[in-house]
């Protein structure tokens, strides 16, 4: 048994679930969260908890239809970070230890 291939197969897993990725402008980073960025149509709704994000967030969520009906991101830095979901994209700043509610039906 390889034990690269079991991480790579739950990488993989979690890559369709929660990209994140860093930036840097001007010498300091940026910090981008994509939500649901690949949601196989087989997986129509499910929940995960726990994910680390670039930046020190973690990252929960709940879909249904396909659809994301609600995410938490709690900040473990501080750092600001642009969330986006489909086509919005809105940019948070929270302390270390705080989270944001985010919610795809309101505007």
């Amino acid at each position: 048994m390889q034990i690269d291939a079991n991480f790579g197969g739950t990488a993989g897993i979690a890559e369709m679930l929660l990209q994140s990725r860093s930036r840097y402008r001007n010498g300091k980073a940026e910090y981008e969260i994509e939500l649901l960025p690949a949601l196989p149509e087989t997986w129509p709704e499910g929940s995960v908890s726990g994910f680390r994000a670039r930046g020190g967030f973690e990252v929960g969520m709940t879909w249904a239809e396909g659809s994301l009906i609600g995410a938490e991101i709690r900040s473990l830095c501080g750092l600001p970070c642009t969330l986006r979901y489909k086509k919005r994209s809105i940019r948070y700043t929270v302390k270390a230890g705080e989270s944001f509610q985010f919610d795809p039906f309101s505007r």
